[in-house]
């Protein structure tokens, strides 16, 4: 009797995965959503890189999100201004900053390490202050115990 159970289970979950119309409206949406961010990231915008290491320094790498834009090379020069696609000025505002960690006392009086602060190496300063979708300013948070 458990043999026959164990069969009906598994006949009702192979008619559940042959239902191929829900997969189908999933890769749609997916689709217009992947399309939809592509756009926006790679809306132009203009900017001021600044390089808060050394002034008058300058930046070179390679930026790659997308399969089908492929790879492309960027050099910023400290207090240029540049146009460049959305997902690059976010890469340089968002992600290119580093963590200075700090020594705790928590309520056990144990020393403990925590994330004090993120310094920012480089940003980019959006010009068109007018623009619907302006530069997101570095929204770099410490990270503590509350």
């Amino acid at each position: 009797m458990s043999v026959e159970l164990n069969k009906e289970v598994v006949k009702e979950t192979s008619t559940k995965k042959s239902d191929s119309s829900k997969p189908k409206a999933i890769d749609a949406q997916a689709k217009a959503r992947y399309e939809s961010e592509m756009k926006k990231d790679l809306k132009i915008v203009t900017g001021r890189f600044r390089n808060h290491e050394l002034n008058g320094g300058s930046i070179k790498f390679i930026f790659h999100r997308y399969k089908d834009v492929g790879t492309q090379k960027f050099e910023f020069l400290d207090g240029q201004v540049y146009s460049v696609p959305y997902m690059v000025a976010e890469h340089i505002n968002n992600n290119c900053c580093y963590t200075v960690h700090e020594h705790y006392m928590n309520e056990e009086n144990k020393v403990k390490m925590r994330v004090g602060s993120k310094v920012q190496r480089f940003s980019f300063v959006p010009l068109g202050f007018a623009e619907e979708t302006s530069l997101p300013v570095s929204s770099i948070v410490t990270v503590e115990r509350v």
